[in-house]
């Protein structure tokens, strides 16, 4: 997440070292970045983000997929509470001062010229935010009751019944082989500049991102073929997992399975 971040930023990476997690080692994972001449604080606050920004992603596409099954997997149990919790927990339990929480607070209190953001105040919210996510609950009820206790491999997430408002629609499926995945977002963006290709770029005010998704798939004889196009248009501005700056959105993949034991390929 913090390559991705430096890459679009235009600068490089050099090196990156993996060590355990804890409590096996209190050696930190690192990356080492070579940034490009210009380069702005909000980027550098964007880099900071960048590696928790991954872990969200993944913990929300489970999170549409428990929602849309109704159920709650074992096997999704432990990556969820860890991607879901990874910026919550490394925000409240992680002292050191080399930390991403504590180099983000750092600096946006520089950027802003004040020390309004305390460690005290993240420590609040990142609890807050632990605390209050239900599938935390769904999931560790999944892997600790019912799996290891109950012998169940999955177990129901209770549901509000209520009219639909989000808008984000998933698996929308006209015929077997084909469905559809719809999202828009709207966003008031506060003032931020960012340099693309040396050229500074500016955001402000009412931006958006509107992306539709199709899959197809076809089974023949135990084989699974699928395809995958995604198409969209997103104005500059920020939006989770997706470049600064506008543009048309277009991805492309395909997928194939050779009989029931083989591995699931994809080309992007």
């Amino acid at each position: 997440g913090h390559g991705y971040r430096m890459l679009e930023a235009g600068g490089a990476i050099e090196k990156i070292v993996y060590n355990m997690p804890p409590p096996f080692t209190n050696e930190f994972s690192y990356i080492s970045l070579s940034r490009p001449s210009n380069f702005t604080e909000q980027q550098e606050l964007m880099v900071n983000l960048g590696g928790s920004e991954t872990n969200l992603i993944l913990t929300d596409v489970m999170r549409k997929n428990m929602l849309l099954e109704n159920r709650f997997n074992y096997n999704f149990g432990l990556a969820y509470l860890y991607g879901s919790n990874d910026m919550p927990g490394y925000t409240a339990f992680v002292s050191n001062p080399y930390s991403d929480p504590n180099s983000y607070r750092r600096n946006i209190n520089m950027l802003y010229g004040s020390e309004s953001l305390t460690r005290d105040k993240m420590i609040v919210y990142s609890i807050i935010s632990q605390l209050t996510d239900p599938m935390n609950f769904y999931a560790f009820k999944s892997v600790f009751y019912d799996y290891i206790i109950k012998g169940k491999h999955s177990s129901k997430v209770g549901m509000i019944n209520s009219k639909r408002f989000a808008t984000t629609i998933w698996n929308i499926k006209p015929t077997n082989h084909l469905s559809f995945n719809l999202s828009r977002q709207v966003w008031d963006q506060p003032y931020i500049q960012f340099y693309k290709s040396d050229e500074l770029l500016v955001s402000e005010d009412f931006g958006g991102i509107l992306l539709a998704t199709g899959n197809f798939d076809i089974t023949r004889k135990k084989h699974l073929y699928g395809f995958t196009i995604q198409l969209g248009y997103k104005s500059t501005g920020f939006a989770l997992g997706e470049k600064l700056y506008k543009g048309i959105i277009f991805r492309a993949e395909m997928t194939f399975k050779l009989g029931d034991k083989s591995p699931t390929l994809s080309v992007k």
